[in-house]
């Protein structure tokens, strides 16, 4: 592994993080295919153990690959990305708080390459937490506006 990778991925393990690390997001932006991966590792991990990460109070790792998967527009983190969201309520909201409407939409526009089914389907899950919901109908908005979809 790249020692720039190596370094990137360490900072995003910390459970301290006192302030938003620049640097290293900008240097994230430079090694998006070697860092995608591991990425891709940190959501599958948070679906597959979403409580282990709940106690991780200031754990952000997860926030910076969703972000920075998306800014990638990285299609393949798409699914992993909605079957998070799809979580029970008070998972999504101790993970993600105000994300889940501000950044939720970008993010879910930027990785689905223009293909809104999954999208569609999540805005239509009764079972999906509301906020989520209406999250994906606003990242609907940005493809109609965007792509002309």
């Amino acid at each position: 592994m790249n020692e720039n990778v190596q370094d990137i991925l360490d900072i995003f393990s910390r459970d301290n993080i006192e302030e938003y690390p620049r640097e290293t997001i900008d240097k994230a932006f430079q090694y998006g295919k070697e860092l995608t991966p591991y990425l891709m590792g940190i959501l599958e991990d948070v679906l597959a153990d979403h409580k282990m990460f709940m106690k991780r109070e200031r754990f952000f790792g997860h926030i910076f690959a969703m972000n920075l998967l998306a800014h990638f527009g990285n299609r393949s983190a798409h699914k992993i990305i909605l079957k998070i969201m799809a979580l029970p309520r008070d998972v999504v909201d101790h993970l993600f708080g105000d994300m889940i409407t501000e950044d939720f939409p970008r993010i879910l526009y930027q990785t689905c390459g223009g293909r809104y089914e999954k999208i569609k389907e999540l805005v239509l899950n009764k079972k999906a937490d509301e906020f989520v919901r209406a999250s994906a109908m606003q990242a609907l908005v940005f493809g109609v506006l965007l792509d002309g979809n």
